[in-house]
């Protein structure tokens, strides 16, 4: 049986003292490999997990010597014991004593004349290995044996083993499955104590005539003329073949199994008598044999064996002799041909060297010669070039002396149209003064939408929608039908920048519809939308007009966001105006909380190249809309009419004010922002958890949003150095 282990409990000291398991693996001239499978627990093998921490390296074991190697094949599985092995670059551990363990095969039922006949003389082919089996037989008998495989495959019982074939009564407890690199085989795990119970004689007809011979080999034992006659009697003429009448013919068989035992008994009996006549009638016969008999029979082998060792010492000495004398000058000519063959290849390798050192010199005076015509050439290219710049830059500079001037000139013109436009702007209110005062009638209807108090401004409606959270604005931007994937995460992002502060810059070719989207999804009824004109200069601007002072839509829309949910301000055309001085303005308001917090602004930008969006700060965060808008939109462009539009606000609470958990933002960003970079970064992953509800999340978004505006102010800096 076997158990598993999951662990070697064994330290590497105590292996010598254990024996293992394993099947052996190659030989290599007097050396050989054994893998290891398991250990030996007493009647139990448990598996070892990891061989190569018993083992190290690869979990082998090596094997040495005849004694080791004898009887074994490839696949054979062995039992061992190991100690530490000191050949270099060689396994850690070697064998120390090793047993076969065979493999095990239950034959079919039969009788022992069955199994005699199929192991000696037909052959077993359940299997095709050679070597040490243990076979069971009828009965619970188990014969343990080698087998040697014939030309056609099939395994027999060798000569020898089969005169003595010992078999043991059978323990299923014994058997076991063990598995190596090329499969699984059954084994038979043999005893120290494991006593025979009998013997099965199953040599051959030769052998065993033989045996009887030699066993009646006294000429003058009266048995062996009644065995001849009564062998004489019941043999078959024909065949040989000796009959018995009796019913136990297999013990029949196994001590008399042919009629050749007599013709072999009467021959030797008649060559013994002629003996014995010479012997007693020739008396230099019987001088022989005296002298024979005293000397001993074994006297004459020692003298020979003795004259033959002596001869052969001799044959050593003098064959060593000759080739060691043979061997030195063998060496002595090999060395002197080495030295010959190595001067020579010298004297022609530096040679070789010489012409090659020569054409080098040559090749590099050309490629000098080469390079100081290139060089000279080159020199007089770049005197050219630099006196035709030198020339441009004159050219340009008078040009930029005279666009100057006309830009002085313009600056005027601009200003004189401003005052102008200043006159205008000052009659439009008083305009719209009188309007005021004969609309009041029509602001004492209740179920009509307050209007906004915004001075002389014209009359802005606000709905009074009730206010949901921010994260139900995000689900909303889950769930809407007219933002592709890209599009919603875009009104993601731009809902953070807009709760963090920041004035996000759209442009693109779907930032219209963006925006319409953004102003139905995050503020219906409560967001104004201007168009910037060359009067909107500094921030002020924003929220009174220009020469009276009257409060704007802008101005109005702050004082709404104030008293009630977040109001959504987009300026359009930036550049169009002198968005250089008033966004970096309104941002600071904005970062500063100085504004109310439901005041969300943005700005679009029509021609992002204009010299005027260039003239922006380079760290105002940018976004590009495009593929934002879901194919088929166009077809439910009703959802966004006022008349279906979700009635609920964005309600933006307070702002937050806990900001620990920015410092895994920073080391994630992959540069080292400044302070206010980085309480800008700090602020926008405060408001993402929010919006996105997780708080790995939110850190990966915000760190992409803050690489983006980094990377856009550091290109900014490379191109104005």
């Amino acid at each position: 049986m076997i158990a598993g282990v999951d662990s070697v409990r064994e330290e590497a000291a105590t292996l010598p003292s254990a024996r293992f398991v394993g099947y052996f693996v190659r030989r290599q001239g007097q050396y050989g490999t054994v893998a290891a499978v398991g250990r030996v627990e007493g009647d139990a093998i448990e598996l070892i997990d990891e061989p190569k921490r018993l083992f190290p390296r690869d979990g082998f074991v090596e094997t040495h010597g005849l004694a080791h190697h004898a009887g074994l094949y490839a696949g054979n599985w062995v039992e061992f014991d190991t100690t530490r092995n000191s050949r270099p670059r060689a396994a850690e551990y070697k064998v120390l004593h090793l047993k076969r363990i065979p493999r095990f095969a239950a034959l079919p039922h039969g009788s022992d004349a069955f199994y005699r006949t199929l192991l000696t003389q037909q052959g077993w082919r359940g299997d095709k290995r050679p070597g040490l089996w243990a076979l069971r037989l009828s009965e619970d008998r188990v014969i343990v044996v080698d087998l040697e495989a014939d030309d056609e495959g099939a395994l027999r019982i060798s000569r020898r083993e089969a005169r003595c074939v010992r078999w043991c009564v059978y323990r299923q407890s014994r058997v076991a499955t063990l598995g190596s690199s090329v499969g699984r085989d059954d084994v038979y795990l043999l005893d120290d104590d494991m006593a025979s119970r009998g013997s099965f004689d199953w040599s051959d007809e030769a052998d065993h005539v033989a045996r009887v011979v030699k066993a009646l080999s006294d000429v003058d034992d009266p048995r062996v003329s009644d065995l001849i006659a009564w062998l004489d009697l019941h043999h078959e003429t024909g065949s040989g073949n000796v009959f018995v009448a009796t019913p136990d013919h297999d013990a029949a068989l196994n001590a008399l199994r042919s009629g050749e035992l007599a013709d072999r008994l009467r021959a030797d009996k008649a060559l013994m008598r002629a003996y014995l006549d010479a012997a007693l009638e020739n008396d230099a016969v019987k001088a022989a044999v005296a002298e024979h008999a005293r000397t001993g029979h074994y006297a004459e082998r020692e003298q020979m064996r003795a004259a033959l060792a002596g001869e052969l010492e001799a044959e050593r000495e003098i064959r060593t002799a000759e080739i060691a004398e043979e061997t030195a000058q063998r060496k002595k000519a090999a060395l002197e041909a080495l030295a010959n063959e190595l001067g020579s290849r010298a004297a022609a390798e530096r040679q070789r060297l010489e012409q090659d050192l020569r054409q080098a010199e040559r090749v590099n005076v050309q490629r000098i010669d080469d390079l100081n015509k290139e060089h000279e050439h080159r020199h007089a290219t770049l005197q050219a070039e630099i006196g035709e710049v030198q020339t441009m830059l004159a050219r340009k500079t008078a040009e930029f002396e005279e666009s100057a001037s006309e830009l002085e000139r313009v600056r005027s013109e601009v200003e004189a149209e401003r005052a102008k436009v200043c006159e205008i702007h000052a009659e439009i209110d008083r305009l719209l003064s009188v309007a005021d005062r004969l609309e009041e009638a029509d602001r004492a209807i209740g179920d009509r939408p307050q209007l906004a108090r915004a001075g002389s401004a014209p009359e802005i409606a606000f709905e009074n929608s009730p206010p949901v959270s921010i994260r139900s604005k995000a689900e909303a931007i889950d769930r809407h039908v007219l933002l592709s994937k890209d599009g919603k995460d875009l009104m993601r992002r731009f809902l953070i920048l807009l709760l963090s502060g920041e004035i996000p810059i759209l442009h693109g070719p779907e930032a219209e519809e963006f925006l319409a989207i953004a102003t139905a999804l995050l503020c219906p009824g409560r967001s104004v939308l201007i168009q910037a004109d060359p009067t909107l200069i500094s921030v002020e601007d924003l929220w009174a007009r220009p020469g009276s002072g009257a409060r704007t839509v802008l101005g109005a829309a702050a004082r709404e966001a104030a008293e009630g949910p977040a109001v959504l301000a987009a300026i359009l055309g930036v550049e169009r105006s002198g968005a250089r001085f008033w966004i970096p303005g309104l941002a600071d308001l904005r970062r500063r909380g100085r504004l109310p917090r439901g005041f969300l602004a943005c700005a679009v930008s029509d021609d992002a190249d204009h010299e005027e969006i260039a003239a922006l700060p380079p760290d105002l965060p940018w976004l590009e809309i495009g593929g934002a808008i879901s194919d088929g939109a166009h077809l439910a462009a009703a959802i966004l009419a006022p008349a279906v539009l979700e009635a609920s606000s964005l309600d933006p609470g307070a702002a937050p004010c806990d900001f620990s958990r920015s410092a895994g933002l920073m080391l994630d960003l992959g540069f080292r922002p400044g302070l206010t970079f980085a309480l800008r970064a700090a602020r926008m992953l405060a408001e993402a958890e929010s919006v996105v509800g997780d708080e790995a999340d939110a850190k990966e978004l915000v760190a992409d949003m803050a690489r983006s505006i980094w990377n856009r102010r550091r290109k900014r800096r490379e191109l104005e150095q």
